[in-house]
């Protein structure tokens, strides 16, 4: 995370590729996830490219998070496809972040797939995994698509630091914690 407030970090060359050897059909459900022929929600203009964050049975009392995306999780699958060899997949996945993302580096906390809904809270803790995952994208495929993103994640970060040096939550709390 401390490489988003360093101008010029990002490293211009591929890094190796860390792939774990074995079945993938972990990594087939969360490629799929992104997928409305296989998760069942059809994308509204714009969110095409999410990961859906969970398969919830339409008789379970959190039934109405069917369809919900969460930031972070797509920061993180982001990470898992691009570790395990599927930078287009990851791609995807940070190219719908980016088109979510305000001009001042802030993104909302989770996004309904086929809907208009925001959960507009800001949590900085996600906005660095999303940094994060734009940053190892660009280090393991010499692509720097985002490295701009990742820029204005890291001033956005940056302006929430406090004189401790940690980072508070959002913009509308006071505290900190060891994720930010």
């Amino acid at each position: 995370r401390y490489a988003l407030f360093r101008e010029g970090a990002f490293l211009r060359q591929p890094a190796p590729r860390i792939v774990r050897e074995g079945g993938s059909q972990e990594l087939d459900w969360l490629a799929g996830q992104g997928n409305p022929l296989v998760s069942g929600f059809q994308p509204v203009a714009g969110r095409e490219g999410l990961l859906v964050s969970y398969t919830i049975p339409l008789t379970d009392p959190l039934a109405f998070l069917r369809g919900r995306s969460w930031t972070y999780d797509n920061a993180v699958g982001a990470i898992a496809l691009l570790l395990q060899g599927q930078p287009e997949a990851a791609r995807r996945v940070l190219s719908a972040l980016q088109g979510l993302m305000a001009p001042d580096g802030s993104m909302g906390f989770s996004y309904q797939v086929d809907s208009s809904f925001v959960d507009s809270k800001v949590r900085t803790g996600t906005l660095a995994w999303v940094g994060y995952a734009m940053v190892l994208y660009q280090r393991q495929t010499g692509d720097s698509s985002f490295q701009a993103s990742a820029e204005k994640i890291g001033a956005y970060l940056k302006n929430l630091q406090v004189a401790s040096g940690s980072i508070k939550g959002g913009p509308d709390v006071s505290w900190v914690s060891t994720e930010h």
